[in-house]
């Protein structure tokens, strides 16, 4: 069985509140990389062409899905949904970008 981790990720125009939304977004894919060592989906909204290189820089597992427009939360899993349909995965985890994961492997 082949797993994935999807995650919805939005980031807001604010520098303030992009800044947060990054960072979070940053944790969670080294945590999921540390823990899991699963392939990671994005369907990324709003990001720049620095962000997606910096992404695709520094996680070699990682597909991102660039939308230039603000989907909202529900067209976003959606085609995240549709992503995940169309690839050969068996198995997605669906996160948001500002969700922690805590704890260890043990």
């Amino acid at each position: 069985m082949t797993k994935c981790i999807g995650i919805v990720s939005y980031l807001p125009s604010d520098k303030k509140l992009r800044g947060r939304r990054w960072d979070k977004l940053i944790n969670l894919l080294y945590t999921c990389n540390k823990l899991f060592k699963l392939d990671v989906i994005i369907e990324s909204q709003c990001w720049s062409y620095f962000e997606i290189s910096v992404i695709k820089s520094y996680f070699n597992n990682v597909t991102i899905y660039y939308n230039q427009d603000k989907l909202g939360i529900v067209g976003a899993r959606k085609r995240l949904r549709e992503h995940f349909l169309a690839s050969n995965y068996d198995v997605i985890i669906m996160l948001d970008d500002d969700c922690e994961i805590k704890g260890t492997k043990e």
